[in-house]
């Protein structure tokens, strides 16, 4: 949750703040594993947990998605997120983690501002879609390995601007809060990612769509006068609540250690 986001993951004292479903259990079931965007739907999988029975290990940080033995590089300046994601790998190991939910803004790596590309990687040269493609295939190969079900969080909308700043300078003058993109615009926007999932997929991975419960012709931005996201792109706590059946579908497949 909050106090545990952004956790270098090697400081052991700092280990029981980024517990998250029940507290009665001594063992983790689990993790959330992931960006910004995971640290995003964390009350939401820990609401899922708790009810569940299920304790699991938040381990979320701003720009470093899941990837492992993995360069996270911002405006070509590199970043320690393969250093956390080594520490993230080794608490997995340590606490025999059953299931991980991998959840990030995907089709932000695949671009020019930031970039992921595998360590000592000979292929680095074919694009920034290829070498994204490669660091989660590696990942889930590694994860696998230790026999743990992968979850992956497909991409969240990105609605273009902020919501909230919006939404008040619309009441402000009075006017109507403008729509979301169209469904037809997000698919479109997520062109490079979405066939990477599908794929996936086809090779028997598990993953939920959040863009099924937040568009229909247009993505909403507000359910019930409420907000569904915090800035442009981060759903609020109101937002994830939405992902709740998606994830308890999935954590209620792999029983939890007795």
């Amino acid at each position: 949750l909050g106090t545990c986001h952004n956790w270098d993951r090697i400081n052991p004292e700092e280990l029981s703040q980024c517990v998250i479903g029940t507290s009665e259990r001594p063992e983790l079931d689990f993790a959330l594993w992931g960006d910004s965007h995971a640290g995003a739907i964390a009350h939401a999988v820990d609401a899922v947990a708790n009810s569940g029975g299920k304790s699991g290990l938040q381990l979320t940080s701003d720009d470093c998605p899941p990837l492992l033995k993995t360069q996270v590089r911002i405006q070509r300046q590199l970043t320690d997120c393969e250093d956390r994601n080594a520490a993230a790998f080794a608490l997995l190991r340590q606490h025999r983690i059953r299931q991980i939910i991998l959840a990030g803004a995907w089709v932000q790596y695949v671009g020019d501002y930031k970039t992921v590309k595998l360590s000592n990687d000979p292929n680095a040269t074919d694009g920034t879609v290829a070498s994204f493609r490669r660091a989660l295939n590696y990942t889930i190969g590694h994860l696998r390995a230790l026999g743990i079900d992968v979850v992956i969080v497909g991409p969240v909308p990105d609605i273009g601007w902020n919501v909230p700043y919006v939404l008040a300078a619309a009441e402000k003058r009075k006017e109507v809060l403008p729509d979301g993109p169209s469904l037809g615009d997000f698919l479109t926007s997520q062109r490079e990612v979405i066939p990477i999932l599908r794929g996936l997929e086809n090779d028997g991975i598990n993953v939920i769509y959040p863009h099924e419960v937040l568009c229909r012709a247009i993505c909403i931005v507000q359910l019930d006068g409420q907000l569904l996201y915090r800035d442009r792109e981060h759903l609020t706590t109101v937002g994830a609540e939405l992902l709740r059946p998606m994830l308890t579908e999935q954590l209620i497949r792999v029983d939890a250690v007795p």
